[in-house]
């Protein structure tokens, strides 16, 4: 029996399931993520929040379905994006993230716009110049 083991740490919560192969669904479950806006404009996450719901989906998920963790033969995890999560040198998060709906930069992408064509910005980035940029 091949079991996978997906994650998908997004904005709003953290999803967990349990498949095995080909297209049977052992367990599904999730856990809020909470949004903090410490000042106008800002949208920040906490990392941790993010590790505390994938650790307990997992145990959670093998506790339900009463799979062995060592019969997981492959893990998928997708994402939010963009994020951004600063670490410092240990790896270790310096700062809540900044997520993809955060608006502090404003400033800095009307001089981009001023700056620079945005049909030449697209063509050479590949994404318009907006607060998403990373």
């Amino acid at each position: 029996m091949s079991i996978t083991l997906g994650l998908d740490i997004g904005t709003t919560s953290t999803i967990g399931i349990l498949i095995e192969l080909p297209n049977r669904v052992l367990g599904l479950t999730s856990r809020p993520s909470t949004l903090h806006s410490p000042q106008h404009g800002c949208a920040e996450e906490d990392p941790a929040e993010w590790w505390a719901n994938v650790c307990e989906i997992t145990r959670e998920l093998i506790a339900t379905t009463g799979i062995k963790a060592g019969q997981i033969s492959a893990v998928g995890v997708t994402g939010m994006l963009p994020t951004v999560v600063l670490l410092d040198d240990a790896g270790h998060v310096l700062r809540p993230s900044i997520q993809q709906s955060d608006g502090r930069c404003g400033e800095e992408v009307e001089e981009l716009r001023a700056e620079w064509n945005e049909a030449d910005f697209l063509a050479k980035a590949g994404n318009g110049i907006n607060q998403q940029l990373v």
